[in-house]
């Protein structure tokens, strides 16, 4: 997660690359380089790293690695709200990956059209969309891709509250990415089966599922999963009734979220805290925690 020192040993990369004349090289240098700004939300640069790389490798008639790049500057256009342009990269690279017959690029392009199409709320397309790559995948062999597949599913399901359908993805998610080894994609997947289960009260299960996901993240760092399980395990305590339980939880939260400035799930965080304070009486903390929940939804750009 050093993103600092990526892009620094990229960028020292890419000089020596381009002083030997390896164009090739150079452009999975500029490929790397993208991907690390589009991480870091430096967007305007990510487009032009995406874009340089993108043009050399079509030079050098690297279609598949093209199709790769033109794909990943689609899920950034899609990332910055520009639905067109992110459209017109997604069927340039799916062109390019069905020219040179790559079934598992093409899966992974649908994967990212569903994934912008939930983006969208169009849960509906996702399902789709992503149903048509987990064909893709599955004939590849690919578990990785095949994950994400159901992942998104298990999303799309989520979002038209159909949980026996979002439990059922999530499991095989889970599954997909453990036979992966993909240790992320597997977190995510414990937070949807988790969610499922607490959305048909099963609340026992919920919270076994997080807190072996919490145990299982001490042994590989994540940015955001953590949060997200205590965040969700003090929504499992709220709905019991034990609001002292809950707001602990929920505060220890926030602190996974602020050690990441991550500002989104700060808002969410300071809001559930000031739901629990209104239900202790304490309106005045409560009005309090709302402004600040406010602001930071506000630094977020959340409207």
């Amino acid at each position: 997660g050093d993103l600092l020192t990526a892009s620094e040993k990229a960028s020292e990369s890419l000089k020596l690359l381009r002083r030997d004349g390896a164009p090739y090289e150079a452009a999975r240098a500029y490929f790397l380089l993208g991907t690390i700004y589009r991480i870091s939300a430096v967007s305007d640069v990510a487009q032009l790293m995406f874009t340089e790389a993108a043009d050399i490798f079509q030079n050098l008639g690297a279609d598949k690695d093209a199709a790769e790049t033109i794909g990943s500057r689609g899920m950034l256009m899609a990332a910055e709200n520009r639905r067109e342009e992110a459209a017109a990269d997604f069927a340039k690279a799916l062109d390019l990956y069905r020219s040179c017959g790559c079934q598992r690029g093409e899966a992974d392009i649908l994967n990212q059209q569903a994934l912008t199409a939930l983006m969208y709320g169009e849960s509906a397309e996702a399902g789709k969309l992503a149903e048509a790559a987990a064909a893709m995948q599955k004939a590849a062999g690919q578990a990785d891709g095949s994950g994400l597949s159901a992942e998104i599913l298990s999303r799309a399901a989520a979002e038209k509250k159909d949980w026996a359908s979002s439990l059922k993805y999530a499991a095989e998610a889970k599954q997909a990415y453990q036979a992966a080894g993909n240790q992320p994609g597997l977190f995510e997947a414990l937070l949807l089966l988790a969610r499922a289960r607490l959305e048909t009260g099963n609340f026992e299960t919920a919270e076994r599922l997080l807190r072996h996901l919490i145990e299982q993240a001490k042994k590989c760092p994540s940015c955001f999963h953590v949060a997200n399980a205590y965040n969700l395990l003090g929504i499992i305590y709220l709905k019991q009734g034990d609001l002292q339980r809950a707001k602990g939880l929920f505060q220890q939260s926030l602190g996974c979220e602020s050690s990441n400035n991550r500002t989104d799930g700060m808002a969410i965080d300071y809001a559930n805290l000031a739901l629990i304070e209104y239900r202790l009486g304490q309106q005045e903390q409560g009005d309090k925690t709302v402004q600040t929940a406010l602001e930071y939804a506000r630094a977020f750009g959340e409207t």
